[in-house]
């Protein structure tokens, strides 16, 4: 074969693979810089969809490129013909390489002089500026992509401004003396709602801001939290009864996290059953000695428990039983009499305490609801409630595990009653790689530095202060409250 044509092959093939190549690389940083947009801009996504696709585009276009370019030795041949004029003579010499005759070794040697009689080729400049502005195109894409800081990085616009309107004050109004009304809950948490939820109607209305409108709701919703987690008793109670020795105390607590006080008075009356016969009395003894020491270990513990009216309850509740169990009657009858007086006045004192904080847990989500959808805070902004959380008890464990402390609630991992911070997953709009779905300990330090802005610069009460600060400790360290 003629030496210059297979010098003319090879030179077509290092063009077709530079110039495949320069395609290929185009098209994948072209894909990879606008998928980097799209993740600044408007979508977040992970790492390897960013990459991904633009690395397997391009090395598809980088194939399909070079099968078409490349061209075989009788392509090659017809394209030299067809371009320089040489009336087949290149087609023929590779056409009857192979085929011997008298003629032929004349026309072989009539197509390599004509092959080395060919201009030279073009400047490389002329042959691969398409590919050479391709890659500079896609290069700016990416190098533009790579340099745009993302939009959700950045600290949050406090300059949007914001003005309440007069539907917003007229719901929250609405929501004010709504809670007002609520003669079911505790008198002194309705007091102190309806106190923060006016310190919030009057903050509002100076506040220009909507980073600031919405940490002052923020700050409202953690403390009306804090409120109703100070004054419902039922969970210490319930774990402190679930930590005695007893079943019918253990059973006791599961009724208490119920949070129903017509299902505690139905609780109670299998309950008594068990306590009929001549075997009663004995029974009855165990039974109000193990509601006794559970119950004075919590107060001695929560000393704020001594006048709260579900303490004060349960505790009459064992009084009655042991005053029961002591009569020196010997009258089976008088005993049954006072058991059932104990269960009957423990299923409406107890029953009605517990109706009480049932109200108070609704009025505080009724209050969450309502001021996210008046000022259109959404619920991932919203901190775990700590209403909404709810110990494990030894009643509600299915045997499988051996770590009986470790309790997953809906506000996080504790110990008991001890609370830590969450690793449920939110929406954080102000990550650091932009808005996305993370554990909620790694958006903790976001929103704790925002309350802290708060507590310093805002117009807070004293009080409002203290819970804001109670409310991450406990979130925090487990502390307890």
């Amino acid at each position: 074969m003629s030496e210059t044509f297979l010098r003319i092959k090879k030179s077509a093939g290092r063009e077709a693979l530079y110039k495949s190549l320069a395609l290929g690389l185009a098209v994948a940083m072209l894909l990879c810089g606008l998928l980097l947009l799209l993740n600044k801009l408007a979508l977040p996504l992970p790492l390897p969809l960013l990459l991904i696709p633009g690395l397997l585009a391009g090395t598809a276009v980088f194939s399909v490129s070079y099968l078409l370019l490349k061209k075989s030795d009788k392509r090659l041949a017809r394209h030299l013909d067809r371009t320089y004029h040489l009336n087949e003579a290149v087609e023929t010499m590779i056409a009857f390489r192979d085929a011997e005759g008298e003629l032929l070794p004349l026309q072989r040697q009539q197509a390599e002089e004509a092959l080395r009689a060919l201009p030279p080729p073009k400047s490389p400049l002329k042959r691969f500026w398409r590919s050479a502005a391709a890659l500079l195109v896609s290069a700016a894409v990416l190098i533009g992509a790579v340099a745009l800081p993302t939009k959700s990085a950045e600290e949050p616009s406090e300059d949007t401004p914001f003005a309440i309107s007069s539907f917003q004050l007229g719901a929250l109004r609405q929501l004010i003396d709504e809670v007002k009304a609520t003669e079911a809950m505790t008198p002194s948490a309705r007091v102190e709602i309806t106190a923060e939820l006016e310190r919030l109607y009057t903050t509002l209305q100076s506040v220009t801001t909507q980073f600031r409108m919405k940490s002052e709701v923020i700050a409202t919703i953690v403390s009306v939290d804090m409120l109703i987690e100070n004054v419902n008793t039922f969970k210490l109670l319930a774990v402190a009864l679930d930590e005695g020795m007893h079943d019918d105390a253990k059973a006791l607590a599961a009724s208490l996290i119920a949070l129903n006080g017509i299902g505690f008075g139905e609780d109670l009356v299998p309950l008594r059953e068990h306590y009929r016969g001549a075997e009663a009395t004995i029974a009855l003894g165990a039974l109000a000695t193990d509601l006794t020491a559970s119950l004075t270990a919590v107060v001695e513990e929560y000393a704020r428990l001594a006048q709260d009216p579900l303490y004060l309850g349960l505790s009459q509740f064992a009084a009655d039983l042991s005053a029961a169990a002591a009569d020196q009657s010997g009258n089976e009858n008088t005993v049954s009499a006072l058991v059932d007086k104990a269960f009957a006045e423990a299923g409406d004192d107890v029953g009605c305490e517990l109706s009480t904080q049932y109200a108070n847990k609704t009025i505080c989500l009724r209050v969450v609801d309502k001021l996210a959808e008046i000022f259109h805070i959404p619920e991932a902004e919203i901190p775990p409630l700590l209403v909404n959380t709810v110990p494990t008890l030894s009643t509600d464990q299915s045997g499988e595990g051996d770590e009986e402390d470790e309790n997953e609630n809906a506000g996080g991992y504790g110990e008991g009653n001890e609370l830590f911070g969450s690793n449920d997953t939110i929406y954080h709009p102000f990550g650091e790689n932009g808005a996305a779905h993370v554990p909620y300990g790694d958006a903790y330090g976001y929103y704790h530095r925002r309350i802290e802005d708060l507590l310093q610069y805002g117009n807070l009460d004293e009080t409002t202060k203290q819970q804001l600060i109670d409310y991450f400790a406990r979130l925090s360290d487990g502390s307890k409250g």
